[in-house]
Order: structure tokens, then sequence, then C-alpha cells
């Protein structure tokens, strides 16, 4: 395996706190659920973001599904060959937080822990079950340079198109 896998797992309290990015590099929390074709389809293009911007960002996984464990998330991530820290969230507290509704979503926080965006990763899915052919915009991918080239810039969130929480089991 090219990477390895985080064997951190954190179990969600439903009165915890939202989660912290660490101090020194930004954070991208990945909402994922197992079950997702849309979220299996992504799992390439996550890798290769986690290949090109390697340590210099921080990857999290979160699973808002009650079905979800420490196993089958972890058995998700070995699967996809995806290097990342593993949250559950079966009660949905982060996604209510963060305004997240559809997996996947990603929300990135950066180094201060401001948050800096929420939406989709690219655009190749334009309407549910609807994709493009060719990625007219990476947008996870234009944030993380943005935010490692130190920029300023305003956050513009995207809508996700996914698998709608309320739909997951």
């Amino acid at each position: 395996m090219a990477w390895l896998v985080l064997l951190l797992a954190l179990v969600v309290d439903p009165n915890a706190t939202p989660p912290r990015a660490e101090a020194s590099r930004p954070t991208v929390y990945v909402f994922l659920a197992e079950g997702c074709p849309v979220c299996q389809f992504y799992t390439l293009r996550l890798r290769e973001l986690q290949q090109e911007f390697g340590a210099q960002v921080r990857w999290v996984a979160v699973f808002p599904n009650r079905l979800s464990t420490d196993s089958t998330a972890l058995q998700f991530l070995l699967n996809h060959d995806l290097a990342m820290q593993i949250r559950l969230d079966p009660e949905q507290v982060f996604c209510k937080v963060y305004g997240v509704t559809t997996t996947p979503e990603v929300v990135v926080k950066d180094e201060r822990n401001r948050l800096r965006y929420r939406g989709r990763i690219d655009d190749r899915y334009y309407a549910p079950g609807k994709r493009r052919q060719q990625v007219t915009r990476h947008d996870l991918q234009i944030v993380l340079q943005r935010l490692l080239r130190g920029e300023e810039f305003a956050f513009q969130p995207t809508q996700a198109i996914g698998c709608l929480l309320n739909n997951i089991p």
C-alpha cells in the first residue's frame, strides 16, 4: 500500500464540540458513507489529492452514519488506499455544525482553525446521477493550493452532489 493508514478512530460524543484543525496545517474533513456510490467514485480523486499535498494537509474521514463502525470505516479506507484519520459522527453533530448535507462533501479549515471551504470536491457531478466527462473546476484542489500559498480569499461554499445524509442508513 502506497500510504500508511492512520488508525486513529474517534467516536463522536453527541455533546462534543466541533473538531479543531491542527494549528500547523490546514485540515480537510471528508464526509463519506461506505455505501454511497459517489463516495466510492471519488476515492481515486481523493487519493490523488493526498499524493499531491502530502503531509502539508491533515486528512480526516468523517462517517455520518449510525451503522458505520471503526472497522467498517477503516475497511473503506483500506479498500480505497486512503490515508486519513477516522471520525465517526453517528448523530451527525459535525454535519449540523458545518452545514454538511451530502456525502461526499468536504470542509476545509486553515492552520488558524478558520472555516475556509465547504462543498464539493470538484464539479464532475452537476446533478444527482449526472456527471460530466471532464471536470471544469477542481474546487478542493484550488482551495488547498491557495491556502498553502498563504492567499486570503472569501469563504464561498459550493453545492456537493452525492448521497443525501437522510438517505444514508
